[in-house]
């Protein structure tokens, strides 16, 4: 019976051990530099190997001073600092000299480079450096700046969320809801890069802003986006266009809404296009394009073939010329077949950039064509990123409209 007990204890005891034990490496937030984004530029010194290295860290204080969080009534929302480095992976421990705490990227949201950076043949040595010694997650999102990270951090300052962490996640969410930019991640970055077979696209934004009007509200870059009022400085818009792990160029917010409907995936939600009115020349109509199915891609690599069916469900949600489409099923035609036909033609002129200014393709037609190899030598030696800007390709748009306005009767605009 005595033997029993002393038995139990010892088995508690080791219970509580155990239990115990899982708070061995806990980290209280106190002790903890928690970084919201990292940059990467050129070193400033053009005859350093090194890199600069830019940190945006989360004040956890900011925003609690009625809660009772203890934070000074003139705290900043974000620190940032920016100095020069080997590579990113000892950056953590050099930034110690300036930073008292433990550098961590826990609720890290975004990796920015600048694109002068991004264009060296040597920014994946340095991104590739992420794989090998950094605890973060792949699915962070991945920009390219007009200018430095440090410019760019410091001019971004958002009105409505003071919270840095939340802006980040609001404003990918939304604007890769919209199309406006790609769904742009640093895992994507590796992935595509490591195949070679496609064409990259990344987040496009900057803290520059035009002046100059625009013919197209809807077709612009980041930078090319003129607006008045007070706001945050930053505005993203388009791609970042990577070959081969080095940018090469860039796409509008067009460009980028096609090169995402061409690809077999189900991403596009909420696309508006403006478009030409059928009906009188003097209007443009803005419709609402919604992908239901996937692209069907069929690749023949005997005739060096490309074609692809393009199924999209379109609703009309202006009607400036006043034409009435419920009565008319010539006018439901005629709406009809002028929106596929315009779509068609940007799909068209957006493949041909692809082609001649690109060299490569943004829509992952890569997947398609090795089906059609038995192994990965095979395809390898078919080479399909020089073999693409030589082959047919072949785009079959089926537009089904579905919705052209709920108003029944439209008035008279002379009365």
């Amino acid at each position: 019976m005595i033997y029993n007990q002393n038995l139990n204890k010892i088995l508690s005891l080791l219970l509580l051990c155990l239990l115990l034990s899982s708070c061995a490496d806990r980290t209280e937030v106190e002790t903890s530099a928690y970084i919201l984004a990292v940059g990467l530029d050129k070193s400033p010194n053009d005859n350093s190997d090194n890199i600069q290295v830019t940190y945006l860290i989360a004040n956890p204080k900011y925003g609690t001073e009625q809660q009772g969080g203890g934070a000074p009534p003139n705290a900043a929302p974000a620190e940032i600092i920016s100095f020069e480095a080997s590579d990113i992976i000892s950056a953590e421990n050099i930034a110690n000299a300036v930073i008292a705490k433990d550098v961590t990227y826990n609720i890290l949201r975004a990796f920015v480079v600048s694109e002068e950076f991004a264009k060296t043949d040597n920014f994946m040595r340095w991104m590739y450096d992420i794989t090998k010694g950094i605890a973060l997650r792949r699915d962070i999102n991945f920009l390219v700046t007009k200018e430095d990270p440090l410019t760019f951090f410091e001019k971004n300052q958002p009105v409505l969320e003071s919270r840095m962490h939340k802006y980040f996640k609001f404003v990918f969410e939304q604007d890769t809801k919209t199309g406006q930019i790609p769904n742009s991640v640093v895992n994507d970055l590796f992935r595509i890069t490591a195949a070679d077979g496609d064409l990259f696209l990344a987040i496009y934004a900057t803290a520059e802003q035009s002046d100059q009007p625009l013919s197209n509200p809807a077709n612009y870059k980041a930078g090319e986006f003129p607006y008045e009022g007070r706001t945050n400085f930053i505005n993203y818009g388009g791609s970042a266009v990577f070959k081969k792990g080095k940018m090469i160029g860039t796409l509008t917010t067009e460009e980028t809404k096609l090169s995402i409907l061409l690809k077999r995936t189900l991403s596009a939600e909420d696309m508006l296009f403006i478009l030409e009115d059928p009906f009188n020349d003097a209007y443009e109509m803005t419709i609402k394009v919604e992908q239901r199915e996937k692209a069907d891609v069929q690749v023949d690599i005997k005739n060096d073939t490309i074609t692809v069916d393009l199924p999209l469900a379109v609703d009309v949600l202006t009607n400036h010329s006043m034409v009435d489409f419920a009565d008319s099923t010539t006018r439901q035609h005629e709406l009809k077949e002028s929106i596929r036909s315009q779509l068609h033609n940007k799909i068209e002129k957006l493949i041909k950039k692809t082609k001649e200014e690109l060299k490569g393709n943004p829509f992952a037609w890569s997947l398609a064509a090795r089906k059609q190899f038995l192994t990965i030598p095979k395809y390898k030696a078919y080479n399909w990123m020089e073999k693409y800007p030589d082959m047919d390709v072949k785009v079959s748009v089926d537009i089904r409209v579905e919705n052209v306005g709920r108003q029944v009767e439209l008035p008279k605009m002379k009365e």
